[in-house]
Order: structure tokens, then sequence, then C-alpha cells
């Protein structure tokens, strides 16, 4: 049916590139599950239109897969320079989770004949992404080191090809000459994206000493400080460590200065001297403040001053907005006096908002509070439920597994989740068999595919437990609307010996994700040009959308945005640092809407970049994240849909649990 569809639409438009491109578009989000949508996708890799053959050649990048190299190798020697470098990622894409040594040798051919320094650039980056093995670490390494003597554009790829080889080959070395040309960088470049890959490199190799860390410490990129501050965290060895961390500590960013603490009270900190802490309490951002409340704990020699401030915050006023430091005052205060939090705990418990429950049960936790958490595993909010059952199980071990059969009967995906994932091992074997198929057939009944984490859980549990009495009603499942269901039922069932003669596997085609949401048309993305989160409050975060690198997932963006799927959800994950996480309906990573998107992966994950929340490859649901700074090992494995362009003031204040009031999509 897919193909008739492409070649009627081929047939009918056959100089209309709008249809050409519908029709790729379709080929790249099925996956190319037919000959027929890989000989469409090859054929206009070879296209004289651009646009088309750009769009052809990072679609077959997209399929990941290494036989495909050989024929998106052959764009590297094409006209334009906008084409070699499609070719050159796909490339790259295209063996990202596979060593390949022909993937380098096309690209390392093309280097020696390249004129055009971007194209450079992004063969010299593309050379660090591929995958390699130990063995090939230092051929690699030499080619991107012979071009740190250029200047310009390529140098800059290949300090941050250096960057991504080290990363990706964990426990990799630098050659000394590499190393000190990367000191070099550090010292002397003008550019701070050099300065920054010159500092993960020699970060990401333990070769930062101590005056090279100072140096790092003190250069005018927030992201470059921010960087070696985070060093600190792996006890760097240096003869004064609190020169270090006073740098970091008083640092004019609020990134900064956080990595300095948490770097202090991981690996650094002085048997008993919380004062870094205690000044911190007063920092102008709330992120710098609440971990330095996360730092508080009995090691503080000066404990009584310690626990005095603690419960000072403990008094302020709890609202629905401002509940977060007393939150994390609570669970510092369980953890220097744990007799004074017992006291408290019920307040929390039965506050209004659930994040503040949820802090409760976090606090139970560390008081093994066993009655509190299981009161708390009864809470209207799954969340907080969650959390309480993680906590009595950690407390009481498989005395839990009552409580988490019980939850396997909830409608939130994610305590149904760690509910079967506790009861692994389980004596109550007949029992948990039996509730983890009941579960999971009224979870399959929903028929959304962002159920697949917790059946997979739930399949786990049957095949551990389960007998051949199960198999009639699992049989159904082998045609379920989910392919990685239905191999998983195959598995079990041929495990117990049950394959019906009549039934058939997963076809290819089957094993390809439906197609449940509609494509969209190229004059629909054309229209497309950003948005704005308002915040429930006040404050609004501006939004530069890419249709054209991602399209299906801005599509899906705009649409849910416009049917205001997004307002009143709140921002569920807030990690400093790093991103912040939202459009979850239950506040968690395991509910969004019902169907999957295809990865469009390829952009850089850049300060400000907005991206899509997977649990592997194409799972997008809908979930949304903003990179707080650069989040460069997120590339080509997480979709990027746009880019703040204003409203960092906000971005950068946000704290958990803030509410989206609404996504207004730009005309």
């Amino acid at each position: 049916m897919l193909l008739t569809t492409i070649f009627l639409l081929l047939q009918v438009s056959s100089s209309t590139a709008d249809s050409v491109q519908s029709a790729l578009l379709r080929a790249e989000d099925g996956r190319a599950a037919t000959a027929a949508e890989l000989k469409l996708l090859t054929d206009y890799a070879e296209s004289d239109d651009t646009t088309l053959r750009r769009i052809a050649i990072r679609a077959l990048g997209r399929l990941e897969r290494p036989d495909l190299v050989p024929q998106i190798a052959s764009s590297l020697t094409a006209t334009q320079p906008s084409i070699r470098i499609a070719a050159v990622d796909a490339i790259a894409q295209s063996v990202w989770r596979t060593p390949n040594p022909e993937a380098f040798r096309s690209l390392s051919d093309r280097l020696t004949h390249e004129t055009n320094a971007e194209v450079r650039r992004a063969i010299l980056a593309a050379i660090g992404r591929i995958r390699s093995s130990p063995d090939k670490i230092r051929s690699r390494e030499n080619t991107l080191a012979s071009w740190l003597d250029s200047t310009g554009i390529p140098r800059e790829g290949a300090l941050r090809g250096l960057s991504d080889l080290y990363r990706r080959s964990e426990g990799s070395t630098a050659a000394g000459y590499v190393v000190e040309q990367l000191k070099a960088t550090l010292a002397t470049s003008p550019h701070p994206r050099e300065r920054q890959y010159a500092t993960t490199a020699l970060a990401t190799t333990n070769q930062l000493d101590e005056t090279t860390l100072r140096r790092a410490l003190s250069d005018q990129s927030i992201e470059v400080r921010r960087l070696a501050a985070r060093t600190l965290r792996r006890g760097q060895p240096l003869r004064s460590p609190d020169a270090g961390i006073e740098l970091a500590t008083h640092d004019a960013s609020f990134q900064v200065r956080l990595e300095g603490l948490a770097a202090y009270g991981q690996r650094l900190q002085r048997p008993g001297d919380c004062q870094p802490f205690l000044r911190a309490l007063s920092d102008l951002s709330v992120h710098v403040q609440l971990i330095a409340i996360d730092q508080l704990d009995d090691r503080c020699t000066t404990k009584s001053a310690v626990t005095t401030r603690v419960r000072v915050i403990l008094a302020e006023k709890i609202t629905n907005t401002s509940w977060h430091r007393p939150a994390h005052a609570l669970l510092a205060l369980a953890r220097l006096d744990p007799t004074s939090a017992g006291l408290l705990l019920n307040s929390f418990a039965t506050n209004a908002t659930p994040w503040v429950r949820l802090a409760a049960a976090g606090a139970a936790s560390l008081l093994k509070n066993e009655a509190m958490l299981h009161r708390l595993i009864n809470d209207v909010d799954a969340n907080v439920a969650e959390a309480a059952l993680r906590g009595l199980a950690e407390l009481t071990g498989h005395k839990a597994d009552t409580v988490a059969l019980r939850a396997m009967a909830s409608d939130d995906y994610q305590l149904v989740h760690t509910a079967a994932g506790l009861l692994e091992h389980s004596p109550l074997a007949s029992a948990v068999a039996h509730a983890a198929l009941q579960s999971f057939r009224r979870i399959s009944d929903e028929g959304k595919l962002t159920s697949r984490d917790p059946r997979l859980v739930l399949l786990d549990r049957i095949a551990e437990f389960g007998t051949t009495e199960l198999a009639s009603a699992l049989t159904p499942s082998l045609q379920d609307f989910d392919p990685r269901i239905a191999e998983r039922v195959q598995e079990l069932l041929n495990r117990w010996e049950q394959w019906p003669a009549t039934t058939t596997g997963p076809t290819r085609e089957q094993s390809s994700l439906p197609l449940l949401l509609p494509l969209p048309l190229p004059e629909a993305l054309r229209s497309i040009r950003g948005a704005t989160i308002i915040m429930r409050g006040g404050g609004r975060i501006t939004i530069e959308l890419f249709p054209g690198e991602a399209p299906t997932n801005v599509a899906r963006f705009v649409d849910m945005a416009r049917a205001h799927w997004f307002d009143g959800l709140t921002w569920h994950r807030v990690v400093p640092n790093f991103v912040l996480q939202g459009g979850s309906p239950h506040a968690n990573e395991y509910a969004g809407g019902a169907g999957f998107t295809r990865d469009e992966v390829g952009g850089n994950h850049w300060r400000g970049t907005i991206g899509i929340s997977t649990r592997g490859r194409d799972t997008g649901d809908g979930q949304l994240f903003i990179n707080l700074v650069d989040n460069l090992r997120l590339d080509y494995d997480y979709t990027v849909i746009g880019q703040v362009t204003s409203g960092w003031e906000v971005v950068d204040t946000i704290l958990l649990g803030a509410v989206i009031e609404s996504i207004a999509i730009m005309p």
C-alpha cells in the first residue's frame, strides 16, 4: 500500500519538488523498510536538485546501516559543498554504533583532496565521531592532530574530532605531542570553541595538570570554566585544592559555582569544613542554594550551627511555587538530626503539593520509616507512590512484594515499570506471573506505543515465573501493534515450545514501527517559524524551530502545541548544568503522546537547543528538553528541533515543577 502510494505520487506529480520531498520524508520515516523505499532514497541521493539530494543523503545516514557507506561516499565528490557536508555527516551516522574502517578510509581519503574549509571541518569532526577499536585510535588521532597547526575552521574541526574521539573511546590516552598542542590551544587560542574542545579532550584523558587547570578556571569562556570546575569532581591532583575550589565557588557564573560546590562535596571537602556550603545558602541562584543544602550532612564539624541553619530554611513558607528550599532542607535534616526530621515528616507528607510529598518519601527512606512509606505508597500522585515503593523495597527487600503486586494495577506506566522490576526473584512466583499477565493485557488494550517499556518488564516477569498455562493468553500478542513486543512474545513462546504451527512471526515490514502519526507537508513546514513558551506566573521563552532539519518532530511539536497538549504541564525534570525536561501529563519519563516519532538526529546540542526526549531509538513521545549547557555528548543520539533565541533569564531560573501555561506557535 505504501509503495503504491509513492509510485502514484511520483507519477502524478513527478515535476513537483514538494511531492518528491513528501515521498522522501515518508521513505525515511518508514526507515526504508522496502526495497522500493531504499531505491527512492538512493536514486535521489544522486539528484540534480540540491535540496532533494541533501534530504535523501541525510535520510540514508539516519538508517544507520554501515553497508550503505559506499553509496553515500559517492557524494563526497559532489560539486556543491553542502552536499559533500551532508555525505560526511551521513557516513558518520551510518556507523554511529559500529566500528567501521571503511567509513574512516572514505573520509580520510577525501580529506587529502578537499579544498573547502567548511567541508574539511565537517570531515575532521566526523572522524572523531566514528567509533574506533582500540588499535585504530592512534591512526585517527594522528590524522586529526596533523591539522592542529592549521588555522581557522579546519583547526576547530580537528579539535572537536579529538574531543569526541577520546570521549567515545573510554579510557584512551592522548599522545604526548597532542597533549602539548591541546595545552597550547587552551593558553593561546582566541576562539572559545577551540579552547572548549581542548579542555574537554584534556579532561577526558586526565591531562589537566595544575597549571593548565588553573588557566582553564580563569578562562573568559563560561563553558571552559565550567568544564574545568567539573573535572575537580574527579579528585584532580592539585598541590592546593582549595585554590581551585575557591576560584570555582566564587565565579561570576552560577553554572561554574554549582560545579565547584559539587566538586567540593564529592571529592575535595576537608573533614568537617562546610563553610563553602553555608555561604552558598545565600547565593543569587536558587540552583546553587539547593545544591549547597544537599551537601549538608553529619560530616560538618559545626553540626549544631549547620542544623540551626537548616531549621531556619524549614521554617520558610511553603507554596505551590516556593517549596524547593524546605523540601531539600528536610532531606538535609534527615541526615543531620533524624529525630527532628521525623517530627516534621507528617506535615510534609500531608502537604497539598505533590513535589513536597515526594520529598517526604525521600526523607522517609533516609529515616527508614516503614510506616510512612506504606502510607505514601497509597498517595494519589503516582510519582510519590513510586518513590515510596522504591524506598520500601530498599528497606525491606521482598517483604514489599505484596505492595508491588498491587502497584502493577496502576494506570501510571512508571509505577508499573518500577513495581515489575522490583519483583524480580520474588518468592511469590505464581502470583507475580498472573498479576504481570493481567497488567500486560490491560495496558496492551490501551494501544499506546509509549507503553513499551513497562510491557517489556512485565514480560520479563512472565518469562521468569510463568508456565505454559499462560501461553494461550499471550498468543494474540504475536500480532501486537508494537513489533518489539511481538518479537519478545515470540521469544517467550518459543522458549515454552508453544509456538502455534499455523502462526508466523513478525515480518521484516512489521519490525518497523507502524506509522501512526501523519507526516507534515512541505508547504506546511515552510510556514513554521518558531514558538513562545509561556510560563505560569510570568516569563516567556522564544524559540526558533528547525523544520528543515527535523521536519517530522517539529511538525508534531507544533501540532501538540496547537492542540494545547502542553498547557498546564510541568518541567518535571530539572538538572542544573544539564537539561530541563517537560511535556509529560504524569510528570515522569513514561507518559507522553500515544505514538512514537522517528529520530531525526544530526544537530548539535549547544546550550539553548531544544531536543526530543527518547528511551531508545525512534521513541519520541512529544516530551522535550532544553539543553542548559553545551551537551555535545548528546549529539547524533537525540533530535534537535529548535533553539532558544530569547528568555534566558527565564530558562536559567526554572525550578522543578514549574508550570507551562501554554506554547504559542508563531504565525
